[in-house]
């Protein structure tokens, strides 16, 4: 009893900082919640409510959102994931629906994408000019960029294609503090500047 009551708060808090207010949408009807609690696992863990994100502001509401509720939340792209790794209670962040590819430059080989572009529809759009993303997953027809940055995705001809995280030149992040930031490998001689205490310019 007591545990359906926090439930109930939480489903309530939930809608009142986020329903209407996201481009995409906020889910936390029994049916949604089990939709949501599984992957391609045999695992089965129920979230509070599920945010399916359409938008960079869409997540930063929803991490705020679950940080002030209190509540873990947990990111996932279609769930192909064989670990459990999408599934868990707090809010899951179902991020499939930021399908936006933003540049292809073909002469520099490489593209800027939303985590919601699955591997295969990038791979059609970029195979006239010769090119490939190539993790190579076994799930490649269903599987979403950003899903599989997460798990640093690989398959059959990764030992030639390399893992996802070969293929990877930055990376755009909103924290859950609602910071943005930018990620890039750094050079050796810029990684010893800061090692040394230089980090500002």
């Amino acid at each position: 009893m007591i545990e359906e009551k926090a439930e109930r708060r939480t489903v309530e808090r939930l809608q009142a900082a986020l329903d209407g207010k996201l481009d995409g949408y906020l889910r936390t009807d029994p049916a949604s919640r089990a939709l949501w609690s599984t992957d391609g696992s045999i695992y089965l863990r129920r979230p509070a409510g599920v945010v399916a994100a359409r938008s960079e502001e869409d997540v930063k509401r929803a991490l705020t959102a679950a940080r002030e509720i209190g509540l873990s939340i947990t990111p996932r792209g279609t769930g192909t994931s064989l670990a459990g790794q999408t599934t868990a209670p707090g809010l899951a962040l179902d991020t499939s629906l930021m399908q936006r590819v933003f540049e292809v430059n073909a002469d520099e080989r490489r593209c800027s994408v939303e985590p919601g572009v699955i591997q295969a529809e990038l791979n059609e759009l970029v195979k006239p000019h010769g090119l490939v993303f190539g993790a190579d997953t076994s799930t490649a027809n269903v599987a979403t960029l950003g899903g599989m940055v997460g798990n640093n995705s690989a398959g059959m001809r990764s030992i030639y294609f390399g893992t996802t995280a070969d293929q990877i030149l930055s990376l755009r992040c909103v924290l859950a503090s609602g910071e943005t930031v930018e990620l890039a490998p750094l050079s050796r001689e810029e990684a010893e500047r800061r090692a040394r205490g230089g980090w500002m310019p």
